[in-house]
């Protein structure tokens, strides 16, 4: 806010040079020239300016922006500066990034590119879990596409099987084929993952079993989650 002056009769501007007065006085002859004093001047009017914008924005609480550097972390631990430089999860942690019921190291899995050499999938688990006391196996797979993953479902589930596209806890969506039964008596039904290349399968004795599973057992993480870590 500018406060109140008392106004001053006009006089010649400090920054020209008057040329209609001469004085020949000692004081005038050791007078800097206009343009030295031009030179001096705005420097210091400058250096003025800037220095009271910065105490005017610490008057007012105003910081400078800090740097976004490193202030996202990646599924993987990466430091970066946007979500969108995070890679799409892969392997065997990038399931259990997407799939926080998916804990080897907790439940009884193995890997079965490990046990199956022959297998293209680029990882792929099966997990022992009980479903009220019967044991239920659910199998977490990265899968290289998703068109190629729903013909391999439809072939050994039956297309009639595939359901209308799901919005499963968590926000994420899913093709989901309802169990069906196998040759052996057991009953098997799956779940691929539209907003990535994810899928389960699970196996169970009854068929309620295997649905409850699918519905409650498997945990899929928020797709937006999926890349970093929520920022605050």
């Amino acid at each position: 806010m500018r406060t109140s002056e008392t106004e001053e009769p006009p006089g010649p501007d400090p920054l020209v040079r008057d040329d209609t007065v001469l004085d020949e006085s000692p004081r005038a002859a050791s007078r800097p020239g206009a343009r030295r004093t031009v030179l001096v001047v705005l420097p210091l009017l400058v250096g003025l300016a800037v220095t009271g914008g910065m105490g005017g924005r610490l008057l007012l609480g105003e910081t400078e922006p800090a740097s976004a550097t490193g202030s996202v972390t990646c599924w993987d631990g990466e430091e970066v500066d946007a979500p969108e430089q995070c890679g799409r999860p892969r392997g065997t942690d990038g399931l259990t990034r997407v799939f926080p019921s998916f804990r080897p190291d907790q439940l009884e899995c193995v890997d079965e590119l490990e046990r199956n050499p022959t297998y293209t999938r680029p990882a792929m688990w099966t997990c022992t879990q009980n479903v009220r006391g019967r044991p239920v196996v659910v199998t977490y797979s990265e899968v290289t596409a998703r068109k190629p993953a729903v013909r391999f479902f439809d072939d050994l589930h039956g297309e009639d099987a595939r359901g209308v596209v799901r919005t499963l806890r968590g926000g994420a969506t899913a093709y989901v084929w309802t169990p069906q039964a196998t040759d052996d008596g057991a009953w098997e039904g799956s779940l691929l993952l539209r907003e990535g290349p994810y899928a389960v399968t699970v196996r169970a004795e009854l068929r309620s079993d295997a649905a409850r599973a699918l519905e409650r057992q498997v945990l899929v993480r928020t797709p937006e989650e999926w890349r970093a870590d929520p920022t605050e």
